[in-house]
């Protein structure tokens, strides 16, 4: 006997959604680090941040927002080890500067310039000494106190005992300034070292060693980015085999190119000087970069080898000025840009166009004549 049965209800089904919004209350971290001070009982605490750099560009400048507002007036002070030319720690808006603005909540150093032997002989020679001194003191002080005696040295000369004069000046221009590097080349300039009968580490030694670090550091990074191995090359055989010095001025207009920060990055160029004049162009300021010791030994420049002979006769200025007559003009950057594709002559003025240059990203113009161009495939 079967039965069925019906209703007229209606049955609904109820979805509820709900959304928290997640946020950083500036004023809860403010108040717990300042309790942490208090209960520390400390008058100041200093941070480092090391490799900002490594942050991601678009985002360092909200990280430096975060830091002023938090600690702006709190007993922190912090200290940002960072690439220039990879920072970007804020911007001025209608209202204020976002960020943190320098000169006026930081102040920059650049750490890099510190210590140049072409500069300054005698600082950058005591620090390194001081450098080397602490460091083997730290490891055993019992064999450093016998160098000592045995050399007739003192802490403040410790360095000559491994080194002669004109080696230590060889050893400090190679290192460029940077400590990380003066430990490791004088490592291998010691290992050099052993293998001789010679009393003290020698110009030879310095060299070979230079040739090991710029092989195992530096040339990787080289040999991996093409448009930068060219420029290098370039930049060698202008300023090192034509114009026998290793050091050369370039036009601040061109300090924000791509490929030049590269090279800086790199550590094959180092620079040493902004807003340097040349008597020969008034109104045009300039900076002064160095060329990194180890690219001597290292670059194959029209098929030619800069070999341990050919480095005696190359000039490393002992006063930065006289450089002023050696510098790279726009041209050579131009034909630079020309080889790599970047540049295109102009129908109208015949001048190679910057197809990086901005007139031309926008307004397809010629950076040079401001003419209309056609865009290249």
């Amino acid at each position: 006997m079967p039965e069925a049965s019906a209703s007229n209800k209606n049955l609904s089904k109820q979805i509820e959604l709900k959304s928290d919004i997640l946020y950083v209350s500036i004023q809860e971290i403010h108040t717990s680090l300042q309790a942490l001070i208090s209960w520390l009982d400390l008058n100041r605490i200093i941070c480092l941040i090391d490799e900002w750099s490594e942050i991601p560009i678009e985002t360092q400048k909200h990280l430096a927002e975060f830091i002023k507002r938090v600690f702006i007036s709190s007993k922190f002070s912090f200290k940002i080890g960072a690439i220039p030319n990879r920072t970007d720690l804020g911007h001025k808006t209608k209202e204020k500067f976002y960020g943190l603005e320098d000169g006026g909540d930081i102040f920059g150093y650049q750490l890099d310039n510190r210590y140049i032997f072409e500069l300054e002989k005698n600082k950058t020679r005591d620090f390194f000494n001081d450098l080397l001194y602490k460091h083997l003191s730290a490891i055993n002080p019992q064999v450093v106190a016998a160098i000592i005696k045995s050399n007739n040295k003192s802490p403040a000369t410790f360095i000559n005992a491994f080194l002669t004069n004109k080696a230590l000046g060889e050893l400090c221009i190679a290192s460029a300034g940077i400590p990380r590097d003066f430990i490791n080349l004088f490592i291998h300039s010691y290992d050099q070292f052993k293998s001789t009968t010679s009393r003290h580490i020698s110009v030879k030694n310095v060299r070979l060693a230079t040739s090991g670090w710029y092989e195992t550091d530096k040339k990787k990074q080289i040999d991996e980015h093409q448009s930068e191995k060219v420029l290098l090359q370039l930049i060698v055989e202008e300023i090192v085999i034509k114009k026998k010095s290793s050091h050369f001025m370039l036009s601040e207009k061109h300090s924000s190119n791509p490929h030049i920060l590269s090279l800086i990055d790199f550590r094959v160029l180092h620079l040493r000087k902004k807003g340097y004049s040349h008597k020969d162009m008034p109104g045009e300021t300039f900076n002064v970069y160095s060329i990194d010791y180890g690219c001597y030994n290292h670059l194959n420049i029209t098929r030619t080898n800069l070999n341990h002979t050919s480095l005696e006769t190359i000039t490393v200025q002992d006063d930065i000025r006289q450089i002023r007559r050696i510098f790279l003009p726009d041209s050579f950057l131009q034909k630079f840009q020309m080889q790599i594709g970047e540049a295109f002559s102009c129908p109208s003025c015949k001048k190679p166009v910057d197809t990086m240059h901005l007139a031309y990203i926008k307004q397809q113009l010629c950076n040079n004549c401001f003419e209309v161009v056609p865009t290249t495939n």
